[in-house]
């Protein structure tokens, strides 16, 4: 148990060290603690709107809400993925920066930094200094990555919440990122339905002239074979014949319902799912920073204290001055044969009057 703790003349010189320098030693949780509080005090405010958005299958298809699903596998948790992927992108964030109010807010503030993070941003613009639409888009990819958060809240309700600078700025580009939102989803529909009709008109036309082809053969047969309707399982060409219409018709008729539903799908608003906003993000609330100002300051208060501890060990390790007999004998090679003890400061200041 004595190995673990130091003993008593190791901890007298860590106290002699620190009160010999307790103002360098001092400084650096001072200084960290003046830090991490100026960072909490400077930050500036952060604002939250939230919107809730309904969604559904199309007509014809059965309603999720009669039919009913996990959450996985509904509606919402499919739209909830889809959000989550075009969030990621650069491209759909930059349109609802610019779409939206955000863009020219953040053109009219050149920086939203405050504290130790300004002071560092105007150090390094002094390096290199980017302008124009691109940095704008940098922020705004900076201002919404991470900004945008969803929750399903049931099968066919989705909750998107977004955090910004402004109250004003952060409610309108909620509204225009569902819009957008909405806007790709129909896009990327009609854009398959369109594609799903070309695919299916070119096998149509192939499947109809197949049918036409197979129907003159067959008229062909019956009117250089008399009566063979009569008896048409006794020829065995005739029956093939009949069989090759019917397996064209099959194929017709079923290219035909896909062909129809895919024209369906195009003409349908909003594609394969029905979509709409029932709140509509019109405020917003203050985000608050309480746990973030309180890991500020531990973290400042610790950062110092490592520092202080770190220095007050440097500097006992580097001194050498003696400050006991054992000190030196042990360097000085010398033997100590009487020591005078210092008068309290009291005592020497009131001999030093009635002298």
């Amino acid at each position: 148990m004595g190995g673990l703790v130091p003993d008593g003349p190791v901890v007298k010189r860590h106290v002699e060290t620190f009160f010999r320098h307790k103002v360098l030693l001092s400084a650096p949780l001072i200084l960290a603690a003046f830090v991490s509080v100026w960072y909490v005090a400077a930050q500036p405010k952060k604002y939250q709107s939230y919107t809730t958005a309904w969604f559904d299958t199309a007509v014809p298809a059965a309603s999720t809400v009669d039919t009913g699903t996990g959450f996985n596998a509904t509606p919402a948790g499919l739209g909830q993925s889809i959000l989550q992927e075009l969030a990621g992108t650069r491209d759909f964030l930059v349109k609802v920066g610019h779409d939206g109010p955000l863009a020219a807010y953040l053109a009219a503030h050149p920086t939203t930094k405050h504290g130790p993070s300004a002071l560092l941003s105007k150090l390094t613009s002094l390096v290199k200094s980017p302008g124009g639409t691109a940095a704008v888009d940098d922020r705004i990819v900076s201002t919404l990555g991470g900004a945008i958060s969803s929750q399903v809240v049931g099968p066919q309700i989705l909750r998107v919440t977004l955090r910004g600078p402004d109250p004003t700025v952060t409610a309108g580009t909620l509204r225009v990122l569902m819009n957008d939102f909405q806007a790709e989803l129909t896009n990327d529909r009609q854009a398959r339905d369109q594609a799903s009709v070309q695919y299916y008109q070119v096998r149509l036309d192939a499947a109809a002239k197949t049918l036409a082809d197979a129907k003159a053969a067959q008229v062909a047969y019956e009117e250089a074979h008399p009566g063979v309707l009569n008896n048409p399982a006794a020829d065995p060409q005739f029956s093939q014949l009949l069989s090759s219409v019917s397996n064209a018709q099959t194929q017709y008729a079923g290219l035909q319902t896909s062909f129809n539903d895919a024209s369906l799908a195009l003409t349908t608003v909003g594609g394969g799912t029905t979509y709409h906003v029932i709140d509509q993000p019109n405020g917003a609330s203050v985000v608050s920073h309480r746990k973030k100002a309180i890991f500020a300051g531990v973290a400042g208060i610790f950062v110092g204290l490592a520092i202080s501890i770190l220095a007050l060990t440097a500097l006992t390790a580097t001194d050498t001055a003696a400050r006991n007999r054992e000190d030196l004998e042990d360097t000085e090679n010398v033997e100590v044969v009487a020591t005078i003890q210092e008068m309290p400061r009291r005592r020497v200041s009131g001999r030093t009057r009635s002298s």
